[in-house]
């Protein structure tokens, strides 16, 4: 008798041990029940997320951190992957209040630190309406963690918040790092708004795009990014519309800067091999077509190819560099640029800010409405519309394109290679 005790016990110790690899619970919304596809959470075996109501999951155990220490603790620094394309249009205005998908680390202090791995899958239907909510996006808040490979589709509603908005995730920070990640949609929000991300603080981002249309009614407003601080971004771009109610309104990057910490400063934000050609649409100061403000770091081999208006402090590339802000071998390939006074074809306005090597395409329009140019604007020097469609030109700037860039000469403006065939590449020619 004692042996088959033994024996069962054995058995039951096996079964609940194998089943940490799919742990399931009650869902809210089938009543069905849900487990992870498979993996256990480490970088060799990562759980597997293949529904939409396995990724609202991954959403409650990271949010739940704070309280539930079974659940949160356990969860929010794990490692992830897609195996599957998901379609969140369950999670639409019918559901959570009205307010849609709940982020996967709704707040600072509820944050992803793991690693979340698309796989090269795509999510479609988000929708976020929650303006009175800070850190909104799929993921709130990113901290210390890494999002890779993934693209997002918003509704035609697509995601709105109040501060730290952005498709992706709405605040990143502690060396987080962002690669081959991609927004396809609307988001819009107050302060630190970007098409991927509101926010991006002591992290990287590269081989990212965001096609859609971003507005904010405050400041730093950004086709891709809100606001960088102590960032490295690379090889990156925007195509989307950007209306700016508030300062500090970009194509690409709404506003830059170095970010001080405790005990130091971290390394100055850098920008290079990034282009934005989208309309940006500024009611207030500081308003670039690649990017509204730098005040420290530096913008490198980049251009800007849309319209731009607002108010003082209209540039085709920045709006307003300051002491810290550099700006080399980059080129403004806009139309139309207007605004009220301080306008220029590279940067409206320099404060002791760095230019050098920059060019700006002959026939640029430029509106000043009050008449005043402003002594301290940066026009470039002028180049035609056939040597900017040639390889040579961009060679003796110093861009790459061996490795980075690529084009169509006589046809076109530069791309970056690595989205050679990409979905965007792919949607651009149907």
């Amino acid at each position: 008798m004692m042996s088959k005790r033994i024996v069962f016990l054995l058995v039951l110790t096996g079964l609940t041990l194998s089943g940490c690899r799919h742990i399931f619970r009650e869902s809210r919304h089938d009543k069905q029940k849900i487990s992870f596809a498979g993996g256990i959470g480490l970088k060799a075996d990562p759980y597997i997320v293949k529904t939409a109501a396995q990724l609202a999951w991954l959403a409650e155990l990271v949010n739940r951190s704070q309280i539930d220490p079974l659940y949160g603790g356990k969860f929010a620094d794990k490692f992830y992957k897609l195996g599957a394309d998901l379609d969140l249009s369950d999670y639409n205005a019918e559901s959570n209040n009205g307010k849609g998908w709940v982020p996967i680390g709704n707040g600072y202090y509820r944050r992803f630190s793991g690693s979340f791995d698309g796989a090269g899958n795509k999510i479609t239907g988000l929708y976020i309406n929650d303006i009175s909510s800070d850190y909104v996006g799929l993921f709130g808040c990113i901290c210390g963690g890494k999002v890779q490979d993934l693209t997002i589709e918003t509704t035609q509603a697509g995601v709105s918040g109040k501060d730290q908005v952005g498709g992706l995730a709405g605040y990143i920070d502690d060396g987080s790092s962002i690669k081959g990640c991609s927004v396809v949609g609307t988001v819009s929000g107050n302060v630190f708004v970007g098409g991927l991300a509101g926010y991006l603080r002591s992290g990287s981002m590269t081989h990212c795009y965001v096609d859609g249309k971003v507005t904010g009614t405050g400041n730093s407003v950004g086709g891709l990014i809100g606001r960088i601080e102590g960032s490295i971004v690379t090889n990156c771009f925007a195509t989307c519309t950007v209306v700016g109610t508030g300062d500090f309104a970009g194509g690409l990057v709404g506003s830059v800067s170095t970010a001080f910490i405790e005990g130091g400063i971290l390394p100055e934000s850098k920008i290079e091999n990034c282009f934005a050609t989208g309309l940006v649409d500024g009611a207030a100061e500081d308003v670039g077509g690649l990017i509204g403000v730098v005040w420290d770091g530096s913008v490198v081999n980049c251009y800007a190819g849309g319209n731009v208006s607002g108010t003082v402090h209209v540039g085709g590339v920045v709006g307003n560099v300051s002491t810290g802000g550099k700006v080399t071998n980059c080129v403004a390939l806009n139309n139309h640029l207007q605004g009220r006074n301080s306008v220029g074809r590279v940067t409206g306005h320099s404060y002791f800010g760095l230019h050098q090597g920059n060019r700006a395409i002959d026939g640029i329009k430029v509106t000043i409405l009050d008449g005043i140019a402003g002594n301290n604007r940066i026009t470039g020097q002028s180049i035609s519309v056939t040597k900017l469609q040639q390889q040579a030109t961009y060679v003796d700037m110093g861009w790459d394109f061996s490795t980075v860039w690529q084009i169509d000469e006589g046809n076109g403006y530069p791309t970056l290679q690595k989205f050679m065939d990409s979905e965007y590449e792919r949607r651009q020619r149907l």
